[in-house]
C-alpha cells in the first residue's frame, strides 16, 4: 500500500506539472488551442489564487490542532468499509457525467432551453441524494440522522478552524483583481441570484461529493497528499468529460471539445486548492464560500436572466 500511495502522489503530482508547462508554452508561443486573449487567464484566475491560497492556509493552522482534527476524522470514519463506499462514489461520479448527457437530450425534446437542466439534475441525484444517503449515513436512512462527519464539517466550534477564511479571502481577492471589470458588467440582481444559483445548484453538492466524501476517504486508503492530489484530478477531468453538457459557463472555450490539458491546468490546481483548505481545516462553510465566490468571478460576464 505504501507504494501504491507513493506512485500516486508522485504520478498525480508529474501530471499536474507536466500539463501546467504544456499550457504556459501553449500561452508562451501563441498555440491555437490555447487562446491567449481567452475570457478567463488560467494564471490570474487558478495558479496566482492557488499559490496564495495555499500558502496562508500552510500558516494560519496549528500544528496540535490539525493532529487533534485528524483524530476526530479517524473516528468519524471508524467501521465505514471505505472500499466500498469509495467503489460506490466512483460509480456515482460515472453515473453523473452518463446521467448529464442522458438528462441534456431528454431535456432538449421539450424544446427551448430546457436542456440546461440537464446537469444540474444529474448532479443532485447523483453527486448529492444518492451519496449522502448510501455512503455519508452508511446506508441508514433514518430521518433527521446527522452523521459524524456532518457534525465535524459543519458545526465548526474552533475558532482557529474559522481561520481559513483568510486565506479564502485572499484568493477571491486575486481573482476579483482580474475579474473586476467582468463584475461590474453584471447588474446586482443578476450578480446575486447568479451567485445564488451556482452555491446551490454546484458548490455545495460538488464540494460535499469531492472533499467531503471522495477526499476523505481516498486520504483514509491513500494519504492526505496522495488523497488530495488524486480528488484534484477526478475533479478535472469531470469537468473536462461534461463538455458540451456542462450547464455554467467554462474557463476555456476552447476546452469544449474535452481539453484534458487545460482542464487539469485549471481545474485541477484549483481542486489542489479547495483540497489543501478542507484538510487543514475540515470546515465544509469555508469550501463552499470559497468554491462560490471563484465560480462567481469566472462566469461573471455569463450570468444573463
Amino acid at each position: 500500500m505504501d507504494r501504491v500511495r507513493v506512485w500516486v502522489l508522485w504520478a498525480g503530482t508529474a501530471l499536474i506539472l507536466a500539463c501546467l508547462l504544456v499550457v504556459a508554452t501553449a500561452y508562451a508561443t501563441g498555440v491555437g488551442w490555447i487562446d491567449p486573449h481567452s475570457p478567463v487567464s488560467l494564471p490570474r484566475v487558478y495558479w496566482v489564487p492557488a499559490a496564495l491560497g495555499a500558502a496562508l492556509a500552510w500558516l494560519l493552522s496549528p500544528r496540535r490542532g490539525r493532529a487533534e482534527l485528524d483524530e476526530r476524522v479517524g473516528l468519524a470514519l471508524k467501521g465505514h468499509p471505505i472500499g466500498r463506499e469509495l467503489t460506490r462514489l466512483l460509480l456515482c461520479l460515472l453515473a453523473f457525467l452518463l446521467g448529464a448527457v442522458l438528462f441534456t437530450r431528454l431535456f432538449e425534446l421539450f424544446g427551448g432551453s430546457l436542456y440546461i437542466l440537464g446537469t444540474p439534475v444529474a448532479r443532485a441525484v447523483f453527486l448529492a441524494a444518492l451519496p449522502v444517503l448510501l455512503i455519508d449515513r452508511a446506508g441508514q436512512l433514518r430521518v433527521g440522522r446527522v452523521t459524524d462527519m456532518q457534525t465535524l464539517s459543519l458545526r465548526v466550534r474552533e475558532p482557529w478552524r474559522w481561520w481559513g477564511a483568510v486565506p479564502v479571502a485572499a484568493a477571491l481577492a486575486a481573482v476579483l483583481t482580474h475579474r473586476w471589470d467582468a463584475l461590474q458588467s453584471v447588474g446586482a440582481l443578476e450578480l446575486l441570484l447568479g451567485t445564488l444559483a451556482i452555491l446551490l445548484v454546484v458548490a455545495v453538492p460538488e464540494e460535499v461529493f469531492f472533499r467531503g466524501l471522495l477526499q476523505t476517504r481516498l486520504e483514509a486508503v491513500l494519504g492526505t497528499a496522495a488523497g488530495i492530489v488524486l480528488t484534484a484530478l477526478l475533479f478535472a477531468v469531470t469537468y473536462a468529460a461534461l463538455g458540451a453538457y456542462a450547464d455554467f459557463f467554462r474557463f476555456d472555450a476552447h476546452a469544449v471539445g474535452g481539453d484534458y490539458v487545460a482542464a487539469i491546468a485549471g481545474y485541477g490546481v484549483a481542486g489542489l486548492l479547495y483540497g489543501y483548505l478542507w484538510t487543514r481545516y475540515r470546515n465544509m462553510w469555508l469550501n463552499v464560500a470559497l468554491r462560490t465566490g471563484l465560480l462567481t468571478a469566472v462566469v461573471a460576464s455569463g450570468i444573463v436572466l
